[in-house]
């Protein structure tokens, strides 16, 4: 298979998914990342043949090229690398990064073995990448730290992170984020894994320059009871896609309830140029008794939505609504660009079919992720 992709001399993307690749050596590895722009590798095993010297390894065959061609430098064109559970050792998946000083994304998810041996390599290699600033780590807390230090330590000539999506989220993470990141993030990934909401809403009145971003979960409780954070303003009004996990105290009283849901669709409603939102419960998960979900009605707080005008898709799940004609129609009258509505509208089928068709006959497609397949009239 490597032979035949070496053939095909004006290949610039290439992607294998759970391959095993046997390599005449490292050179001819080199030869082909050279020449590409984008990488992605999943579940690949790189073999070298019998008889092979095993000792040999990806940075030594770099650095014999390098000699090779004078002692200048040699890199590739690369733009964009993805690795996911490569059986290679860890120095030499990131070897891949000391020869890409183009390199703008990179996307790597280590085997569960080789996550303690990462230590400072990454940082090391790091900086070789000064305009690397899409970000998708699923590493170990303490390597993610040391790397994102190494970023702080060189934003004077390396370009800050637009694009950051991490698995956990920690209290030191968040930390060198807020105070070195928080003008240059465009785009924050925390589905993956449960954030406090008191973290989540830091972020959201901290990160102006936010276009996307995805989190759970917010609890009514910490905007209820964190006066300091309910009473700041969300800075990130540039929001164009966001997915949040709301919920709400189901011990709260009916007052309390009813002040905090107020508190999270008034933010929500600030958000002016949102095209998609994407609403779920506690943790992602239904749990009737212990949280209530945000309800979209008219006589709960929808209103505050009017000024979504360029919102095109609203996907509330996994959040149980009991809306009416009421709302669809007001949702047909304030979001006229709407194009996608996902959930299941009211309990009662009868009434979420007839809502469904009222839908359908304006042109909005709904899935109420019942099994059935949405439609488009």
């Amino acid at each position: 298979m490597w032979e035949v992709i070496d053939s095909c001399e004006s290949l610039q993307s290439l992607m294998i998914t759970r391959a095993q690749i046997t390599l005449t050596s490292w050179s001819a590895c080199w030869c082909i990342y050279s020449r590409l722009r984008t990488l992605q590798l999943q579940e690949v095993d790189f073999w070298l043949p019998n008889g092979e010297n095993d000792n040999i390894t990806l940075s030594m065959c770099l650095l014999a090229q390098e000699e090779d061609n004078g002692g200048t430098p040699i890199c590739s064109p690369i733009i964009e690398l993805g690795l996911k559970d490569i059986r290679l050792p860890v120095e030499d998946q990131l070897a891949f990064l000391k020869v890409s000083p183009h390199l703008e994304a990179f996307s790597w998810t280590p085997r569960q073995r080789d996550r303690a041996l990462i230590g400072d390599t990454l940082m090391e290699q790091a900086q070789h990448c000064p305009k690397l600033v899409h970000l998708d780590l699923d590493i170990e807390n303490d390597a993610l730290v040391s790397f994102l230090n190494h970023k702080v330590a060189t934003i004077a000539t390396h370009r800050p992170p637009e694009e950051l999506k991490v698995v956990k989220m920690t209290e030191p993470i968040w930390g060198i984020v807020q105070v070195h990141f928080a003008s240059s993030l465009r785009s924050l990934d925390l589905s993956s894994y449960h954030v406090e909401g008191k973290m989540i809403l830091s972020m959201l009145t901290s990160l102006p320059n936010l276009e996307s971003f995805s989190g759970k979960t917010i609890c009514g409780k910490d905007v209820f009871h964190r006066q300091e954070i309910a009473v700041e303003p969300w800075v990130c009004t540039g929001l164009v896609h966001l997915s949040l996990g709301c919920a709400i105290d189901g011990e709260f009283s009916y007052g309390e309830r009813c002040v905090a849901q107020a508190e999270i669709i008034e933010r929500i409603g600030s958000l002016t140029r949102l095209k998609t939102l994407r609403m779920f419960g506690h943790d992602g998960i239904n749990m009737p008794g212990c949280y209530r979900y945000l309800n979209f009605g008219l006589d709960s707080g929808l209103d505050y939505l009017k000024n979504l005008k360029q919102l095109k898709s609203i996907d509330f799940s996994h959040t149980p609504q009991q809306l009416g004609e009421r709302e669809i129609r007001w949702m047909l009258s304030n979001w006229p660009r709407l194009e996608i509505l996902t959930g299941t509208l009211h309990s009662r089928t009868m009434l979420n079919e007839s809502l469904r068709t009222l839908l359908a006959r304006h042109g909005v497609l709904q899935d109420n992720r019942s099994g059935r397949r949405a439609y488009k009239c």
